[in-house]
């Protein structure tokens, strides 16, 4: 490839990692004006790839309304003058943010070092790791897209959001809600939960409220007993019939939080089948796929806090975690969105970039979350920064989600919807077996070239390639 080929590669990584210097003198403008004398309400917006923050105050540029989006960084309130209020504009995840946290960042990016998509960058400085990282993992999601992927499902599984946005906006308003509560519905159940259930859930939920989760006694009592006759009858169940004739006797505002988790289980079993449907791409039902389930508490209170109040300032406090969660709610909630780059990040979006099954307790599903290890046993977790709100390798890898999209001619939210289905039907044709998971980290280890590597791969899971992702060189050449 010719060299002047070459400076363009490099200047699209760099324009991402760059931007962390404009975006911090910025901050520090910004804390300066707060600060000053009779200082104005600010309506500043931040030029795109140059400060990722929105102020509510600004008014929209298009018909997008901005004031339904939620931050998904949340830096402690004692670093808001430099680093931005989150209640107050809109502050993503990127590895900038992440870079003005030194020590986070040297330590992230040597665990980003180790995954077997990076194999020979250990050894060079942090932010070489990260742009290098950066580029590799676009490279692969462009593979995934250009070369793995038919062109039907590409164009389908582009408009994955918007359809996502119709059925959560849709039910919310069928039931006399605004439709950022059928958002906020959907992105609170939705951690480690298969879409399909989850939609299931949002539907019932929102219908069981209409009713205030009315249950039919006999109905529920049968359901109970048939399941204490089963091996792993569940928690609610598994209660005395004089516990559940309470739970279902005692109006659900008077029910302590237990007891109303157990009141919407019980509400459920008496009144739907447990099958749900599949939710085919149009938005559309299909066959019966999987069976419902109802997830912990946290979960629960969190969605019915949202059915209870569901202002934008209740459903950003519910979903305040950062990363992940608020980032798929604002995806739904404004699929057309353009002005940050705002990618959803779960199991199957942290291993696309480096061609990887990525499963719950793999170090970059719950590194790129900035969750704890599942397991003591399990290599250590990322890190996260009070000062930035930067979780785990969050960032990183929405960059290169960002800028895979930038040559893609697509949204950052588009390329993930995009390369999360590609890969699912990937995984889909071998299982995210360890067999399959030492195969392709040996591939890494061993191919001569990222290339090599993405055709040996390839091959193992009997997927043609096209070739029309060129192929780029290292930028360590």
């Amino acid at each position: 490839m010719a060299r002047g080929s070459r400076r363009v590669i490099r200047s699209a990584a760099d324009e991402i990692m760059e931007n962390a210097l404009e975006r911090a003198a910025l901050r520090e403008a910004l804390a300066v004006e707060r600060s000053a004398p009779g200082a104005q309400p600010e309506t500043f917006i931040a030029a795109p790839g140059t400060d990722l923050a929105v102020r509510r105050s600004a008014p929209a540029s298009s018909d997008v309304d901005e004031s339904l989006l939620i931050s998904t960084r949340r830096p402690t309130a004692p670093n808001y003058p430099v680093e931005g209020d989150p209640n107050a504009e809109i502050l993503v995840q990127s590895g900038a943010d992440l870079m003005r946290a030194p020590a986070l960042f040297n330590k992230n990016m040597q665990l980003l070092a180790e995954e077997p998509f990076m194999s020979g960058l250990s050894s060079l400085p942090p932010h070489k790791i990260y742009e290098m990282g950066v580029r590799r993992g676009a490279d692969n999601l462009n593979f995934i897209v250009q070369d793995l992927m038919p062109p039907g499902r590409v164009a389908e599984t582009r408009h994955w959001y918007e359809t996502a946005n119709r059925l959560a906006g849709d039910l919310a308003e069928r039931y006399g809600y605004p439709r950022q509560a059928g958002y906020g519905v959907t992105a609170a159940f939705s951690p480690q939960t298969d879409w399909n259930v989850n939609v299931a859930r949002a539907n019932r939920l929102f219908d069981m409220a209409s009713d205030d989760f009315a249950v039919d006694r006999n109905r529920a009592l049968q359901w109970a007993r048939g399941k204490r006759e089963t091996r792993s009858p569940g928690v609610v169940a598994a209660l005395p019939d004089a516990v559940l004739q309470n739970i279902m006797d005692t109006p659900m505002g008077e029910l302590a939080d237990p007891q109303r988790m157990a009141r919407i289980v019980l509400a459920d079993a008496s009144r739907n089948d447990p099958g749900v449907p599949e939710v085919l791409p149009s938005g559309d039902y299909g066959n019966r796929i999987s069976t419902i389930t109802w997830p912990g508490a946290p979960l629960m209170r969190g969605a019915l806090g949202i059915l209870e109040n569901p202002s934008i300032e209740n459903i950003s406090s519910i979903l305040s975690g950062g990363g992940k969660v608020p980032s798929f709610y604002d995806n739904i909630a404004l699929p057309d969105f353009a002005r940050l780059p705002i990618s959803t990040i779960d199991t199957h979006s942290s291993g696309a970039p480096g061609l990887f099954p990525a499963g719950q307790n793999d170090p970059i599903a719950y590194r790129a979350m900035g969750l704890g290890r599942p397991d003591t046993r399990l290599p250590v977790a990322a890190g996260k920064s009070d000062r930035t709100g930067s979780k785990g390798l969050y960032g990183p890898l929405s960059d290169m989600h960002t800028l895979a999209a930038s040559e893609l001619g697509m949204l950052p939210r588009e390329a993930q919807s995009v390369t999360w289905s590609g890969v699912r039907d990937l995984w889909g044709r071998a299982g995210k077996t360890s067999g399959l998971k030492r195969a392709i980290a040996d591939i890494w280890r061993t191919s001569l070239t990222p290339d090599e590597a993405r055709r040996r791969i390839a091959e193992i899971l009997d997927v043609p390639v096209r070739r029309s992702f060129m192929a780029r060189p290292s930028l360590a050449d």
